[in-house]
C-alpha cells in the first residue's frame, strides 16, 4: 500500500476485517477497536463500513501513518505552499547523535524547517499533542511534517539485516541513496491521496498509547479486532528505525524506553519471577523454556516470555474494562518456536481471556506459507522443519 515507504507488517487484509466487521457488527453506531493499531487496516475497514473507530500503538511511526492516512490531505498547492515557506535556517540540535547518524544534514534540516520555530519545548508540547489526540484531522503543517518524516525512512543511511524486517546502518563502503527527501515527500504524499477514504463516514481516531492502559472509557467499546505481537522476537520500533528516532526525538519520547514497552520486545524488562495467575499451558511453557538445556534459555529467553505473558494477561484485563457487557471481536495470532519447542501464542491469548472473564474459540487455522524460520538457515539448528500456523480467535463477553 505505501511502497517502500514503510515496513508495517500486516497480519490480516483489509478484506478480513470487512468481513469480520460484517459478521460482528450489528448497527452503524458501534464502536470498534484496534489496540495494535499497526498501518490502520482494522479502522480503515471501520471507516468504508461507517462504523466509528479507535486505534492505539506504541510506535509513533504506525500512529503518525494512520494519522495521515485518515486525514484528509492539503491541496497541492497548500503542500507546496509549506514547504516553500519552511525556515531556512533550521536548527539540528533536536536531534540525537544517533539519528543524526541515520541521515544526511540536508535531510535533517529539510525536517528541522518544518517544525514550529517556537522553542524546543513547545515544539514537543507540539508534536506530543499530535499523537495524544483523538482528533483525526491533521493541519497543513503537521501533514506535511509527518509526510517528511516518513518518507525519511527511504532516504536514510540504513539497509535491511539479516532479518528482513530488521533495518541498521548501513557498514563503511555501502552505498547510500541519493534520492532528495522533498521530491520523496511528495511522492509519499501522492500515495496517500490515492488512499480511499470515506467522506461522511466517521474518521478513525488513532493514538499514541499502551493497550495494557488504554485511554478509554470503561464499557464503551463494543467490537474489537486484532492481531498482538508475535512471540518471534521482531523488533516493531526497528523495523521503521529512521522515522521513528525523528519522531521520538522531536517530541521529547525516549526511544530506548518505547522499545523496551513494546510487547514481546527483545530488551529484558525486568526478572519478576511471577508474570500473572497463569494458565495451564502458560505455566508448562515457561517451565519448558527455564529447563531448556540452550544456554541463554534461563538468563535471556525466560524472561522475555515471562514478560510477554504478563503483557497478554494485563491486555486481556484492559479489554474487559473497556468492552461493553455484549462485547465481541476476533484476533489473529501465529504461533511460534522455542528452539524445538513449538509455542502456542494462541493459546496464551485464549488462556488470557478466558481467565477475565471472555469466552473464546479457534475458528479457523491455516498454514502461514513465509516466515523467519524458513528463510534463515540458523532457525533450523533446532528444528529443520518449522510449519506454523495462523490462528484466528473469537471472544465475547455476556
Amino acid at each position: 500500500m505505501f511502497g517502500h515507504f514503510v515496513s508495517v507488517y500486516a497480519s490480516f487484509s483489509h478484506s478480513f476485517a470487512i468481513d469480520a466487521l460484517n459478521i460482528l457488527a450489528t448497527k452503524r453506531s458501534e464502536i470498534v477497536l484496534d489496540p495494535y493499531a499497526g498501518a490502520g487496516t482494522t479502522l480503515g475497514a471501520a471507516n468504508e463500513l461507517g462504523l466509528p473507530s479507535i486505534g492505539l500503538d506504541l510506535s509513533p511511526f504506525s500512529v503518525a501513518l494512520a494519522k495521515l492516512r485518515f486525514s484528509t490531505a492539503p491541496h497541492q498547492n497548500s503542500f507546496d505552499k509549506v514547504l516553500s515557506s519552511r525556515n531556512p535556517n533550521p536548527s539540528l540540535n533536536a536531534f540525537s547523535s544517533e539519528t543524526a547518524s541515520l541521515f544526511n544534514d540536508s535531510d535533517l534540516a529539510l525536517i528541522a524547517s518544518l517544525i514550529p520555530k517556537e522553542g524546543m519545548d513547545q515544539q514537543r508540547n507540539w508534536l506530543r499533542s499530535i499523537f495524544s489526540t483523538s482528533e483525526s484531522q491533521l493541519d497543513d503543517s503537521a501533514y506535511v511534517l509527518l509526510c517528511a518524516i516518513i518518507a525519511a525512512n527511504k532516504s536514510a543511511k540504513v539497509t535491511t539485516g539479516s532479518n528482513p524486517v530488521w533495518i541498521r546502518k548501513l557498514l563503511a563502503g555501502e552505498p547510500s541513496r541519493d534520492t532528495k527527501l522533498e521530491i520523496l515527500t511528495n511522492t509519499f504524499a501522492e500515495m496517500l491521496r490515492s488512499l480511499n477514504i470515506r467522506h461522511g463516514a466517521p474518521l478513525p481516531q488513532a493514538r499514541l498509547a499502551d493497550a495494557r492502559s488504554m485511554p478509554i472509557e470503561t464499557d464503551s467499546v463494543d467490537i474489537a479486532i486484532f492481531s498482538p505481537p508475535y512471540l518471534n522476537r521482531l523488533d516493531y520500533f526497528v523495523s521503521n528505525y529512521p522515522a521513528n528516532m525523528v519522531l521520538c526525538d522531536l517530541s521529547g519520547i525516549d526511544a530506548e524506553t518505547t522499545r523496551k514497552e513494546m510487547i514481546g520486545t527483545t530488551k529484558i524488562v525486568s526478572k519478576d519471577v511471577s508474570p500473572y495467575p497463569i494458565g495451564e499451558y502458560c505455566k508448562s511453557l515457561l517451565n519448558e523454556i527455564w529447563n531448556h538445556s540452550s544456554k541463554a534459555s534461563k538468563s535471556y529467553y525466560y524472561w522475555n516470555y515471562v514478560d510477554y505473558i504478563r503483557s497478554t494477561y494485563e491486555v486481556s484485563a484492559e479489554l474487559r474494562r473497556v468492552m461493553k457487557a455484549n462485547g465481541r471481536g476476533a484476533i489473529v495470532i501465529q504461533d511460534s518456536f522455542y528452539k524445538e519447542l513449538r509455542v502456542l501464542t494462541h493459546q496464551i491469548v485464549l488462556e488470557s481471556l478466558v481467565a477475565h472473564g471472555f469466552r473464546c474459540n479457534v475458528t479457523r487455522r491455516e498454514t502461514v506459507k513465509g516466515h523467519m524460520g524458513r528463510m534463515s538457515p540458523r532457525q533450523t539448528k533446532y528444528a529443520t522443519e518449522k510449519t506454523l500456523y495462523e490462528y484466528v480467535l473469537e471472544f465475547s463477553y455476556s
